[in-house]
């Protein structure tokens, strides 16, 4: 049984709600995590819309950082509560879980460091930003960054980490908007 809805805009316009439906799991490799508005994964013209837990919390955190990221700094930032050992177990569970969330979503390691290189609509408008692309940048924005990701159980470090991200996009939004 799988999560799926076609998208209701052109492929890569991240704009689509995703509704229960039972077509089958999501896809092997999905081709793009959108970000900004309710976290989704999307494929072709399928979407899968990802539920507010800490297997999303992770892939957005890989995802928006786009770079190797130490094991400690994600299990302290994602359990800041549990001890060291804990924070690290529930981590490793976290990534052996994720296939189930998102597909066949590969999270590449290193030793102690993780990344994930999935092509998101958040580096697609800050791609649009550097290139000087600014009207292309403005329409990649569709709603807050993780929207409705703030509260409900989310820990003091991941809502000020969210807080300055959400900040930062606002900021290079409207700079660009303004331009």
């Amino acid at each position: 049984m799988g999560w799926w809805v076609p998208a209701l805009s052109a492929p890569g316009r991240c704009t689509a709600v995703a509704r229960r439906d039972t077509r089958g799991p999501m896809p092997a490799h999905p081709t793009r995590l959108c970000l900004f508005g309710t976290p989704a994964v999307e494929r072709g013209a399928l979407r899968l819309a990802l539920p507010f837990e800490r297997r999303t919390q992770l892939l957005a955190l890989l995802a928006l950082r786009g770079d190797w990221v130490p094991r400690a700094e994600l299990a302290a930032l994602l359990w800041p509560e549990a001890a060291a050992t804990q924070a690290h177990a529930n981590l490793r569970k976290t990534l052996f879980r994720l296939p189930d969330l998102a597909g066949a979503v590969s999270v590449e390691t290193q030793g102690l460091l993780l990344r994930l290189t999935l092509p998101t609509d958040v580096a697609d408008f800050e791609s649009a930003l550097r290139d000087g692309r600014d009207a292309e940048a403005v329409v990649q924005v569709r709603g807050a960054l993780l929207s409705g990701y703030d509260g409900g159980g989310s820990n003091e470090g991941w809502t000020r980490w969210l807080a300055f991200e959400r900040e930062r996009l606002r900021a290079a939004w409207r700079a660009a908007a303004l331009r």
